[in-house]
């Protein structure tokens, strides 16, 4: 009887320490990093992020001319530096704070995740367009995508009453794959749907 006891006791401090063992490896890492971790588990960057296919994606893009670099007459063409934010939900990648410690934003890299392909119809050289590294990402699913952008695009010059001439350049944000619906540009956001 005492043999089984102590069989007993020791398999019973055994399943503890195995237990104790797996919650102090998990707990020694990062929470950002046990964050990732649950946000990328099972992931497919190759799908739109929808539980329902028939819903649309409503992508936000706002942006801000930070100066005209350069304007070609000949080619009707002119350079522009401009602030693009582009941001949308992602069904998939969403996650309660209260179990990571509170952290309600983290950065993830854009390589990592569904992006739209969103594109300016009047771009002429997109050679100076650099895709940033990293996108910051909400609890909520919401992904923000900022990024400065130096910009080649059409414009129909008229040069008639140089040098008292006016010229009105338009920048079409569309998407290269999916259909959408596309909204004017306004001083809010602007938005764009995404269907399937």
């Amino acid at each position: 009887m005492n043999y089984t006891w102590i069989l007993y006791s020791v398999w019973i401090l055994y399943i503890i320490s195995t237990c104790t063992a797996q919650e102090n490896n998990s707990t020694l890492k990062p929470t950002h990093v046990r964050l990732t971790e649950h946000l990328m588990h099972g992931y497919n960057k190759g799908v739109r992020p929808v539980k329902d296919w028939r819903k649309p994606i409503n992508v936000y893009v706002d942006i801000m001319i930070y100066a005209v670099l350069g304007v070609d007459e000949k080619n009707q063409a002119f350079s522009t530096y401009i602030w693009y934010n582009q941001s949308w939900a992602d069904e998939f990648l969403t996650w309660d704070p209260d179990k990571f410690d509170n952290i309600t934003k983290i950065s993830i890299p854009t390589r990592w995740l569904w992006v739209p392909d969103i594109m300016i119809i009047e771009l002429v050289d997109p050679g100076k367009t650099t895709e940033e590294a990293y996108v910051y990402l909400d609890y909520n699913g919401k992904i923000h995508n900022n990024k400065p952008l130096q910009l080649k695009s059409t414009c129909n010059f008229d040069i008639y009453y140089f040098p008292f001439d006016r010229h009105k350049c338009s920048m079409t944000f569309t998407s290269w794959i999916h259909t959408s619906m596309f909204c004017p540009i306004s001083k809010e956001k602007t938005v764009l749907r995404y269907n399937h």
